[in-house]
């Protein structure tokens, strides 16, 4: 369950109202985006000077950010599957394979009927094993490494990121199912005419609500906030909006 946009917009208002501020719908259509777009940069392990990211330092972070993991699924075309338009970020990665079934008859012949086939290729059979995410130099290291348990096999495979895509060995790999962080559907807004006395308003029907969960709100209420006072150069606001003890770094 979603938090509703009418809902989050009347919070933002009523901040912004305590300091005389005013804020269009169109502005916080555009705050809101920027704001769904930090929360989920700081959420996932902030990039900034010479710290590394740190991706989910606690699993309250990981709930944050959990309406936005998904599955994919895809075959392998060159040894290459392409990222998903919404990628954000990686998570996880498995190659997908059929578990060894023994199938032996009388006759000695090791050989499956259709029907075990029809069993074996059933979604209990299937095996995944865990690719590890390379870059490109221990990549190349380890495509070429006679070493056994460091040359990549259908039980350790090895994967790097080029562009928008991923490469993978060995090249017998048939199948790997990618785990990421998507983008969000943004909130949006969409505006009617109230008849009455004739203002813009939020037509709640039409608008698309947050996917975040209401655990979020606090957060994106305060960084929509803040992005206002920087925009309007309003520092008694920016003040007050940090006495309410919310940051990003």
């Amino acid at each position: 369950m979603g938090i509703s946009i009418l809902s989050v917009y009347n919070d933002v208002a009523q901040q912004i109202g305590k300091a005389n501020g005013d804020l269009s719908i169109t502005d916080f259509n555009r705050l809101s985006k920027r704001a769904e777009n930090r929360f989920l940069d700081w959420v996932t392990g902030k990039i900034e000077g010479n710290i590394l990211p740190q991706m989910y330092t606690t699993q309250k972070d990981k709930d944050f950010v959990s309406p936005f993991i998904v599955a994919f699924k895809s075959a392998l075309t060159d040894s290459k599957i392409t990222k998903p338009t919404d990628y954000y970020l990686f998570e996880n990665m498995y190659a997908l394979s059929l578990k060894e079934v023994l199938c032996d008859d009388e006759d000695g012949d090791s050989s499956c009927d259709d029907e075990e086939k029809e069993v074996s290729a059933d979604s209990s059979n299937i095996k995944k094993d865990v690719i590890e995410l390379l870059d490109g130099q221990r990549f190349y290291v380890r495509a070429k490494s006679k070493i056994k348990g460091l040359s990549p096999s259908l039980k350790k495979p090895i994967a790097k990121e080029i562009g928008n895509s991923f490469e993978f060995l060995p090249n017998e790999l048939g199948g790997v199912v990618l785990e990421y962080v998507r983008y969000p559907i943004y909130a949006v807004a969409v505006i009617t005419d109230d008849p009455i006395y004739n203002i813009e308003v939020i037509d709640e029907t039409a608008s698309t609500d947050y996917e975040w969960k209401e655990s979020a709100r606090e957060m994106l209420v305060w960084i929509i906030v803040d992005l206002f006072s920087n925009s309007v150069r309003e520092n008694a606001l920016k003040t007050f909006n940090q006495a309410t003890a919310k940051t990003l770094p």
